[in-house]
């Protein structure tokens, strides 16, 4: 259709996924497309670590997990203008980790200038505490937690700030 080709195992993995996200609450005849709007979105003008929680905030309650304790916190790393000569550093946006009460979810504070491929990385790490609060395994396994992650951001309806986000940072996701 898109002159995509696609091996007949990653089929099977996203329609498998389809359905545990239907099984999950993650995909229902009232998801609706997430676009980007003050409204869907609410931040406050300030520091970066105010709009990075209120955003998540946003993003847990379009997910119906706003009663999680998830904190942003500023990921520490490599100055920018370093990190590009270090491919493994280069397209981590943000960072996840939950100790199963509460999150925290890291990001590089310089990001925020570019408004859609930030909101995305948070969407992405929100969507990973999203998929760890289920009650079954996500087809793939463990190791196509990343890819899991990034299909759901669709399934849930932030497709288009995915797409949007990915080509503003000018990479294509773990989807490709």
């Amino acid at each position: 259709m898109f002159g995509l080709r696609i091996d007949e195992d990653t089929q099977d993995w996203v329609i498998d996924s389809f359905f545990w996200a239907i099984d999950n609450h993650l995909l229902t005849p009232s998801t609706r497309a997430i676009h980007v709007t003050k409204s869907n979105f609410p931040a406050p003008n300030g520091p970066h670590q105010e709009v990075a929680q209120a955003l998540i905030h946003a993003i847990q309650k379009h997910l119906g997990i706003e009663n999680q304790v998830i904190v942003a916190a500023p990921l520490n790393g490599l100055p920018a203008e370093y990190r590009h000569q270090y491919g493994q550093f280069s397209s981590v946006g943000g960072t996840w980790q939950s100790d199963g009460t509460q999150a925290l979810i890291t990001y590089y504070p310089e990001t925020i200038t570019q408004r859609r491929a930030f909101l995305s990385t948070l969407v992405h790490e929100v969507m990973h505490h999203r998929l760890h609060v289920t009650a079954l395994d996500m087809p793939g396994g463990p190791e196509a937690e990343e890819l899991s992650t990034d299909l759901h951001c669709i399934t849930t309806g932030f497709g288009a700030l995915q797409m949007q986000g990915a080509e503003e940072a000018g990479w294509q996701g773990y989807l490709r």
